[in-house]
């Protein structure tokens, strides 16, 4: 599964932040849980975009799919670009090499 790169969004990641994994668990996440079994590995890289915390009481999926406001609009207009680099140079090199690009420590 070298060749294929999954990108999602994380509740878990301060908005704006990119985290590139090379394996892991699905951390509770449906869709990613979903295209794992359905690879039938978890030895897939990944680019997750981080979106911030819900606010109190709020479910993580209306969240999720809910707007961002104006300023976190401009955030993640940012962020997009930012990931598209990333994944072109994914593509021209490797999830390490990526991780070490543009993981924060």
């Amino acid at each position: 599964h070298d060749d294929i790169l999954v990108v999602c969004d994380d509740i878990n990641l301060p908005l704006g932040n990119l985290r590139f994994r090379a394996k892991g668990s699905a951390g509770g996440q449906k869709g990613l849980n979903d295209i794992l079994q359905k690879l039938g590995s978890q030895k897939i890289p990944r680019l997750r975009i981080g979106v911030g915390q819900p606010p109190p009481r709020w479910d993580a999926a209306d969240y999720v799919l809910g707007k961002f406001t104006t300023q976190e609009q401009e955030i993640m207009q940012q962020t997009v670009d930012q990931a598209s680099n990333a994944v072109a140079d994914w593509m021209a090199h490797d999830t390490a090499f990526c991780m070490n690009q543009y993981n924060e420590n």
